[in-house]
């Protein structure tokens, strides 16, 4: 009777293990392609940096990895919409940054959760710090703000930025 019991048990934990593995492919679950608004981006953060000081805008840092599910709940909604697109186009260089690939540069930016969207002056210095996956209203909201800080501070010739807008 165990033995049957075991053998059904082992059975149906595996056809469980086969249905959610099936519907995470209908539904299209998993690792989240990069976000349209990083093709052509710079490859590293001081790659990133030297084009934000040439075209004077600032840095666009993302922070992600493959295992974490609202980076990928974020790349699909937010960080897909063209209206985010659009405003770091505009105003940004953006930058991917693979936490599990690219170890040092999450170091150097301090990234203790993901994802983690990040605003750097041209210079590196942190102006803004968000954590975890919001909308596309709420992200351009924050960004917007980012940068009017950056304005405020470029016009006042102020060197000390704010730290954790949003945070």
């Amino acid at each position: 009777m165990k033995r049957r019991l075991l053998d059904n048990s082992f059975f149906f934990l595996a056809a469980l293990i086969i249905a959610f593995a099936g519907l995470r492919m209908v539904l299209g679950l998993g690792v989240a392609p990069k976000p349209a608004l990083f093709a052509g981006s710079a490859a590293t953060l001081v790659d990133a940096l030297q084009q934000a000081q040439t075209e004077h805008k600032v840095v666009f840092a993302f922070a992600t990895a493959d295992w974490c599910g609202p980076c990928q709940i974020y790349k699909r909604g937010a960080l897909a919409d063209p209206r985010v697109a659009a405003w770091v186009k505009e105003h940004a260089k953006p930058v991917y940054i693979n936490i599990d690939k690219e170890q040092s540069e999450a170091a150097a930016l301090a990234v203790a959760g993901i994802p983690a969207t990040m605003i750097l002056t041209p210079e590196g210095k942190m102006v803004g710090r968000i954590e975890g996956a919001f909308g596309a209203d709420a992200l351009i909201r924050w960004l917007d703000a980012a940068l009017a800080q950056v304005d405020a501070s470029q016009a006042t010739g102020d060197s000390n930025s704010a730290n954790g807008t949003g945070s």
